[in-house]
């Protein structure tokens, strides 16, 4: 008998595109696009923040001395820039409180802090998630 329906974040729930990030950070950088989002992937960066083993503001840290980003580049300033790169699969998310009423519906991703702190706060369809069944990779 199925009582728990988990769904995953990216590209199911959410769309989501990395070129935009590296784009908007471009402008803070001495790196052409391509090399910035090379330094950064290749760098194993992004997976260290997104299982939780570099916090939010080392990996900002991180992330601006590998990319040669500017230091005027505010923290907040880079928290936007790295977090608005979502959009909504609304076919998806409509399913989820429908599928509440019969089954206890969890999120499962490898999704970073700062990526959840944003979805969260765009998409309140995810606080309605009860908190023991998100299965994110930083927690």
């Amino acid at each position: 008998m199925i009582r728990t329906i988990f769904f995953d974040i990216g590209n199911v729930l959410l769309g989501f595109n990395h070129d935009l990030i590296w784009q908007r950070l471009a402008v803070f950088s001495a790196l052409p696009v391509e090399r910035l989002a090379q330094e950064i992937r290749d760098s194993g960066l992004m997976n260290l923040h997104e299982t939780g083993r570099l916090a939010s503001r080392q990996f900002f840290d991180e992330v601006q001395q590998r990319g040669k980003l500017l230091p005027s580049l505010t923290y907040g300033v880079f928290c936007s820039c790295w977090q608005d790169m979502f959009w909504e699969h609304a076919e998806m998310t409509q399913l989820i409180i429908p599928l509440q009423r019969r089954y206890r519906v969890g999120l499962i991703s490898n999704i970073g802090e700062l990526h959840w702190l944003w979805i969260a706060e765009q998409y309140p369809i995810f606080n309605q998630i009860e908190a023991s069944l998100r299965m994110l990779s930083f927690q």
